[in-house]
């Protein structure tokens, strides 16, 4: 036991003065020899310098958003043991963007040693420049549309929508404004019943409906007044204005369309059941069978479609007019077997005055005036009966000359 003891430590021995050898032979080395080396460092950030002269330049940088490189740096090792460079704190890369004009740009990388101390220099870097795209920065003008969600109550109808501004300027990359396909604002209308003013953000959107940065509005939001009315359908009342000559009626008034449709404000309305006409002259009705008519429409109040509304009418004129019915058109009615019948009439005509509308004076004569004389239960003798009008008319009778006619009965026997 005591030996293995004894060769354990003899071991140890060995092993500590083995490493003193070979720290002092390193040692050795590095303070006499000191060879070169080289050490890559990757991921050094690329500075894009005068990026602020672009925009004055009328450009924008649209690709790549940022850059690195690897650089190689040589040098004697201890200058790396004793100084110990790091990446980004000690190596500046960097391109200079002044000069470049818009599209593809291979701009050459400056690469430089920051805060060098020691002899390590640049090998070199990759890569050794870095391929730029730049856009030319356009003004464009747009019109907003505007987005309406939802719905309005039904009995409720949308009047003037106004935004404003209606069009705004964008300013950015002329690709990214070439690549705007709607410019909007959004109005919720949903349930609304009055009028309203409301504010909404202007949005600027591609055709996957997603919204385009880089942009630069000159507003950022637009004011929107809506008007929302009530409607109603209501009948019209004619206003007549003074009085038809005497010998003039109307009939067949009618008025197309009978009802309107108004709009306006929901308090207005519901109190209003009928609309009436500006007043309607009847002198100016003389000489035609319709007449545009204008309304009275409410302070507030207006029409919900664009509609005339016409008044029709037929008028006549009461006239007198004679008629002459040859005697042999008089007829004898409910005559008897048993008789006959003589009327003692020198004149070959009866004059009948009538007085009536022209109308039924014309159907009057167009059918043939009827006249005739009751004799139903009248027995032998002599008679002068009254001249009667078979014809159903609304027509006045003033005058038959003659107005009755003397007609003698006899029996058949005796002659």
């Amino acid at each position: 036991m005591k030996k293995t003891a004894e060769k354990k430590k003899i071991n140890f021995g060995v092993m500590f003065a083995s490493l003193a050898i070979a720290v002092f032979l390193w040692s050795y080395v590095i303070a006499w020899e000191n060879p070169d080396r080289d050490r890559e460092y990757r991921g050094i950030d690329v500075v894009f310098e005068n990026l602020d002269s672009l925009e004055r330049q009328g450009l924008y940088l649209l690709s790549p958003e940022d850059a690195k490189i690897s650089v190689t740096l040589r040098g004697k090792t201890s200058d790396f043991t004793n100084h110990k460079i790091s990446g980004n704190e000690h190596i500046k890369a960097s391109i200079d963007l002044t000069g470049y004009k818009s599209g593809l740009n291979r701009i050459p990388v400056n690469v430089s040693l920051v805060e060098n101390s020691s002899d390590v220099k640049i090998a070199s870097y990759e890569p050794s420049t870095i391929l730029v795209n730049l856009d030319k920065i356009i003004t464009e003008r747009k019109k907003i549309d505007l987005i309406k969600l939802g719905d309005i109550p039904e009995g409720y109808v949308l009047g003037n929508i106004q935004i404003t501004p209606e069009y705004i300027t964008l300013k950015g990359p002329e690709s990214y404004l070439d690549s705007i396909k709607s410019v909007t604002a959004i109005l919720d209308l949903e349930g609304k019943t009055e009028t309203l003013a409301t504010s909404s953000k202007i949005m600027i959107l591609d055709k996957n409906e997603a919204e385009v940065s880089n942009v630069k509005k000159d507003v950022d939001s637009t004011d929107i007044s809506v008007q929302i009315s009530k409607i109603k359908a209501v009948p019209i009342e004619p206003v007549y204005l003074g009085k038809l000559p005497e010998d003039i009626t109307i009939e067949n008034i009618e008025i197309d369309p009978e009802n309107i449709i108004i709009k306006g404000n929901k308090n207005t309305i519901d109190k209003i059941v009928k609309i009436s006409t500006q007043p309607i002259d009847y002198q100016r009705l003389m000489g035609s069978e319709t007449y545009n008519l204008k309304l009275d429409l409410p302070e507030g109040v207006s029409l919900n479609s664009e509609v005339e509304p016409v008044l029709k009418y037929k008028l006549n004129q009461t006239i007198v007019k004679n008629i002459e019915v040859p005697i042999e058109n008089l007829i004898i009615k409910n005559k008897s077997n048993e008789f006959d019948y003589k009327y003692n009439f020198l004149e070959e005509k009866i004059l009948v005055s009538l007085e009536g509308e022209a109308d039924d004076l014309e159907q009057i004569e167009k059918g043939g005036l009827k006249l005739y004389l009751e004799v139903k239960g009248l027995k032998e003798g002599i008679y002068n009966l009254t001249i009667k009008i078979e014809n159903e008319t609304n027509l006045a009778i003033k005058k038959i000359m003659p107005e009755d006619i003397e007609i003698e009965i006899s029996n058949k026997d005796e002659e």
